[in-house]
Formats: C-alpha cells, structure tokens, sequence
C-alpha cells in the first residue's frame, strides 16, 4: 500500500516511510507465510485494488529482498516514463532527446546507493553519453561533434547525482582537471572495465532497443 503512494523518484515523506517499512520488514518477508499474506491482501484488495495485488506483491518481495539498487532504478525510470534495461551494472534508456548526460545522469542518480554504476544515453551512430559513479567520483564521457570527451567530478556533503539530475546541472560539482578532455582519464577507464565494459560507447545493436 505504501508502495502504490510513494514516489520512485522523488524522496517524499511516503518514500521516507515506504523504505523505513520496507528495510524494517525485509528480513520476515524470507519467512511469511503466503497463506496468511494473501488473506489479509484479499481483505484490502477492494479499498486498494492492484496495489496489494498478487502478482504486485510477489514483484515487491522480491524487490525488497534482493536490494538490487540497479534493479530498483529500472522500476523508478519507468515510473517518471524512461523506458531502460541492464548490462550488468550499467543502465541503458532505450530513448533520451535532449542532453545524453544529463539523460544518462538521470539514470545514475536512481540507482545511486550502488557501489559502483553506470548509464547509457544517446546512440552509438549519434551522440551518447556514459556516466560512471562510486562514491564520490563521478565520471562523465561523452561523444560531441565526433570526438570523445572525459570529465571527472567529486561530489561532497550532501550532493549527489540524483540532487545534480533533479537540478539539470553539474555545474555545482567539483570538475577534477585530467589535462584535455579528449584524453582518457585512468581511474573513469578502470571502472569502465571493472562494470564489464570494454568501451565507454553504448552497443551499436543491442537487441533490447
């Protein structure tokens, strides 16, 4: 029920109260018992309908126990209507007009709580963009008029990729200098392999676009 009121997105006081719900419940999910949860579900399916459905229910379970932040960012995407699946632990939005970073960033701000997490914007054949975070660097590479550019960022107190996608904005983060921009930074090329990559460009045909 919490779930059906709490934005995915945003941190509300129903989010607040839906993840404190959630995280003190996570570990008597494992051994409830479906007989009695889906009795007390029927009793409150006609005040909330699909909300305590049971297929909802079984998907939220599993949500919860897994604590998968890239899963998670998966559900919140589609929430505010940004269609998007996993290479691992790198999300990939099947469609973004505008700014790939800012687009890409969106992405990486929804699964944020992750060690380490990356994000596709823009198309391979056109502008794209992959946005890399583990606390608290955050690397941006991009491709603009052909060429490649790096960018490295340290986020401090309070700010975080999710605060600089709601804001639409990097400049309030600390640009880390690396000499030209078209050079490739060593520790954003590190991560790029340690999320499984091989290249910072998204996959020209990838069969879930």
């Amino acid at each position: 029920m919490l779930r059906s009121v709490a934005p995915r997105y945003e941190h509300t006081e129903q989010t607040l109260a839906y993840e404190s719900a959630a995280e003190a419940a996570s570990h008597l999910l494992i051994a409830a018992s479906d007989e009695f949860i889906d009795e007390y579900r029927s009793l409150l399916s006609t005040g909330f309908g699909p909300a305590v459905s049971q297929a909802g229910r079984a998907t939220l379970v599993e949500e919860i126990v897994a604590q998968d932040p890239v899963e998670d960012a998966i559900w919140t995407l589609q929430s505010i209507g940004k269609d998007a699946h996993r290479h691992g632990d790198v999300l990939h939005l099947h469609a973004s007009a505008g700014n790939p970073v800012l687009a890409a960033l969106a992405a990486v701000g929804a699964a944020e709580s992750a060690a380490e997490v990356g994000a596709w914007a823009g198309h391979a054949a056109g502008k794209w963009a992959l946005v890399m975070w583990t606390r608290p660097d955050l690397f941006t590479v991009e491709s603009r008029n052909g060429k490649v550019l790096w960018r490295h960022y340290v986020l401090t107190g309070l700010l975080t990729p999710n605060v600089l996608a709601h804001a639409r904005d990097l400049e309030g983060a600390q640009l880390i200098p690396h000499g030209p921009l078209l050079n490739p930074i060593r520790e954003a090329a590190e991560l790029i392999e340690r999320l499984g990559l091989h290249v910072p460009a998204p996959p020209a045909n990838c069969h879930e676009l």
